[in-house]
């Protein structure tokens, strides 16, 4: 009945052929808009008290964690390497998760997704690493001095939670929350 696309490239010839086309640029950053898009997708599918009920309980989640912050001024510096020392930077929608659990990015010169160098993660030191594969860093003796290393602070996360601009992207806010500051946000429940 209708076909979805996040780019336009194809858009036309679709709609040549005789498809309904719904085309909604990817959601590459401002992640507060995810409650709109679960909203639209309610209308679409005839569900929108679902739908609702969902967005509500992503930005409550959203506005938990940002009241729960507020006093506290910075956390630590943070590495997310998202294979093969790929990292977000600013203008992504991680960039923005980070902004607001007030991590401090070490790839925070970086506009999108970049590539950095053993050596500059070295450099930069991060505090917390997260990865998708803790022995990358643990069992490398390039790492060796870094502080996450030396701390026992490198975390492996569901890979799939903070990929998707979808209702689930509110669990890996909460997945990091809870490792990051655990006192604060131990009472955030475990998802499934």
């Amino acid at each position: 009945d209708l076909v979805f696309v996040f780019f336009d490239r194809f858009q036309l010839d679709l709609e040549r052929a005789g498809l309904k086309v719904l085309y909604v640029k990817t959601l590459s950053d401002d992640f507060t808009k995810i409650g709109k898009m679960i909203r639209m997708w309610g209308r679409i599918t005839a569900k929108p008290t679902a739908a609702e009920d969902v967005a509500a309980d992503f930005e409550a989640s959203v506005e938990r964690i940002k009241n729960t912050l507020k006093p506290y001024e910075m956390g630590p510096t943070i590495f997310q390497d998202v294979g093969e020392f790929w990292t977000p930077g600013t203008d992504t929608l991680v960039s923005e998760v980070f902004e607001l659990l007030k991590l401090e990015n070490i790839a925070q010169d970086v506009s999108g997704y970049a590539q950095l160098s053993p050596e500059v993660i070295v450099e930069r030191n991060p505090q917390i690493i997260f990865t998708g594969n803790r022995e990358t860093f643990m069992g490398n003796l390039a790492f060796k001095n870094v502080s996450a290393v030396i701390n026992d602070r490198v975390f492996e996360l569901q890979p799939d939670l903070l990929s998707i601009a979808g209702p689930r992207f509110v669990h890996g806010i909460e997945e990091i929350a809870r490792i990051v500051y655990p006192e604060l946000f131990e009472q955030v429940k475990q998802n499934s």
